[in-house]
């Protein structure tokens, strides 16, 4: 999947909602559902495991993602791209489709993101669900629930309170980040609609519209 823009013109997204994370989660799906098939979805899914594994830097004994294929620096680490989310989705096709190693290295992945905790080394600015706070919180506490490992447990209740914590900071409103300013916003994505019912129901049924 690519962004035809001034900005991004023919670079491969690696996130979810624009990139190839997506697709993954839908073929690995499809490969789980539907008998017969196995072999041409099996093609197309090494094709995207591969740009990932393509794209996959060093930082001491941590791995990270950029945000675009070819880039060499961290991106914001967030539902929407990032290693976590990366991390997250690779685990779950792992399980669907039975691959011990490729579980064990996501998981391995998702543990290093545990020490990028700070604001800055995040840059996580705002309490929402797709590029902030509430997005950790949320896939911290499904790598808890896949994995049970006490460190996912810890960082989903650091940044479910720093979700709460942002929030009250900023009197309820999201950062604009174009703009560099506050605003009101009700949505999913972006807005309290999301940071509502992820605090409130982390676990439920809306949470697979967001790829969980």
């Amino acid at each position: 999947m690519r962004l035809y823009s001034k900005y991004y013109y023919l670079k491969t997204n690696l996130g979810l909602p624009f990139g190839i994370l997506s697709l993954l989660n839908y073929l690995s799906q499809s490969r789980q559902r539907h008998a017969g098939i196995e072999d041409r979805i099996g093609v197309q899914m090494d094709r995207l495991l591969k740009i990932l594994d393509n794209n996959k830097q060093k930082s001491g004994d941590d791995v990270f993602y950029p945000a675009l294929n070819g880039n060499k620096t961290h991106c914001r680490m967030a539902w929407c791209y990032g290693e976590l989310t990366i991390a997250y989705q690779l685990l779950s096709v792992a399980e669907r489709i039975g691959d011990d190693k490729m579980r064990a290295d996501a998981i391995q992945v998702a543990l290093g993101s545990v020490k990028r905790s700070s604001l800055d080394d995040t840059m996580i600015i705002d309490p929402c669900l797709q590029q902030g706070a509430c997005g950790l919180y949320l896939l911290y506490y499904h790598m808890y629930k896949k994995t049970n490992d006490i460190a996912f447990h810890t960082a989903s209740n650091y940044w479910q309170n720093m979700a709460i914590n942002i929030l009250e900071r900023n009197n309820f409103m999201m950062w604009e980040r174009h703009k560099y300013t506050l605003y009101n916003n009700h949505s999913l994505l972006e807005g309290l609609a999301g940071i509502g019912l992820s605090l409130l129901s982390p676990a439920g049924r809306w949470t697979s519209v967001m790829l969980f």
